[in-house]
């Protein structure tokens, strides 16, 4: 129709993840030099700005073997699209301006930015992993752990039971309580119910910090290798059961927790991701490639909603049926409503505490 002004598409490119000059030729505006800009593109230009993302990768989305397969990008509209490797589709008619997308991209860099600067001068500052006590007016004290073995910087809460030979519980939060400020983790956490705070065991608040859950290797690898250090650390200095040292998660701490049972099986009693998956599936979702019998002998309880959008409950299935098919004890709720939100009434409704605090290594 002539006089209808022809859709574009937007979309934000970070030069951590994209040689931004690759991208040149649709550059619309730079929101930070070198380091963030967004492209404007139309329907002639779908096949080129499909092979710029293959093929424009950084070295460390490149070693993540990472391979395009659907972008969420913006319409002129303010409607989200989904670009795959055939068509681009309208994901919904929810209004979702590109500025707004911008201002959190922008504000997101910035803060990730301060974070680096913050963990470099950290550990320029010590010659060895050290635990520092941070002001903190909370039962849950506030520490950082400068790791230097793992070449990361943290910060935790830790509610320490005063009593010897009891439990020590690690909770992974969120991804939206990623960062430095040693707050939002702890703000969840206590959001969660189901009377943990009231059982005598250690608790144990990491925060992760910003980037952490974009899974490239030398992130959420490495932060969860520091996290086991310090679990151990913990559970000497505290005097805590070393065959009661559990994990609780929340989506992508739920994701965290799948991932630290794969990473060191036998070392947990037991483990219970909420609305997470194991990353070792998501590549290999048919399961061939996924030797699941090195979590048999873990004690699970999973939980998920089937109609969860932001993490997918196909991939819990899969590995709930191949661990059950092993005769793996695994305890499965699993929800047909509640979303991304299920968790807050898993907390509250389900006796998940009392099952984890039961759990021990020396009943295997």
């Amino acid at each position: 129709m002539s006089g209808m002004k022809q859709l574009k598409y937007r979309d934000i490119i970070s030069g951590e993840f994209w040689n931004i000059e690759a991208f040149s030729k649709f550059i619309r505006k730079e929101i930070i030099k070198s380091v963030l800009v967004t492209i404007e593109f139309t329907d002639d230009d779908l096949d080129e700005i499909r092979e710029l993302y293959k093929t424009s990768a950084t070295e460390v989305t490149k070693n993540f073997d990472i391979n395009f397969t659907e972008r969420g990008v913006i319409g002129t509209d303010n409607r989200i699209y989904i670009l795959n490797g055939v068509s681009i589709a309208k994901q919904s008619d929810k209004y979702y301006p590109f500025k707004k997308a911008v201002r959190y991209n922008r504000k997101y860099s910035i803060k990730l930015n301060k974070e680096r600067l913050h963990t470099a001068k950290r550990l320029s500052e010590f010659d060895k992993t050290q635990i520092v006590s941070l002001p903190s007016f909370s039962r849950f004290k506030a520490y950082e752990c400068i790791d230097k073995e793992n070449n990361i910087c943290f910060r935790y809460r830790l509610c320490a039971c005063k009593e010897k030979g009891k439990p020590l519980v690690t909770y992974f939060h969120g991804g939206g309580a990623l960062g430095h400020d040693n707050i939002k983790q702890l703000a969840e956490f206590r959001m969660m119910g189901g009377g943990l705070t009231s059982r005598k065991a250690t608790i144990l608040l990491p925060q992760a910090p910003l980037g952490t859950n974009n899974w490239l290797p030398g992130h959420v690898d490495t932060y969860l290798s520091a996290v086991k250090r310090l679990i151990e650390t913990l559970t000497e200095q505290n005097s805590a059961d070393n065959n009661r040292v559990s994990l609780v998660g929340t989506s992508f701490g739920g994701c965290c927790t799948w991932q630290m049972i794969w990473d060191y099986p036998g070392c947990f009693s037991c483990a219970v991701p909420v609305m997470g998956s194991l990353a070792e599936s998501w590549e290999n979702f048919s399961g061939k490639n996924v030797d699941i019998t090195r979590l048999k002998d873990e004690r699970l309880w999973v939980a998920h909603s089937a109609d969860d959008n932001a993490v997918k409950i196909e991939f819990d299935d899969l590995c709930v049926k191949k661990l059950h098919e092993l005769g793996a004890n695994v305890k499965y709720t699993r929800w047909e409503k509640y979303g991304h939100k299920m968790h807050s009434k898993f907390y509250r409704r389900e006796n998940w505490v009392d099952w984890m605090l039961s759990q021990s290594l020396d009943d295997r």
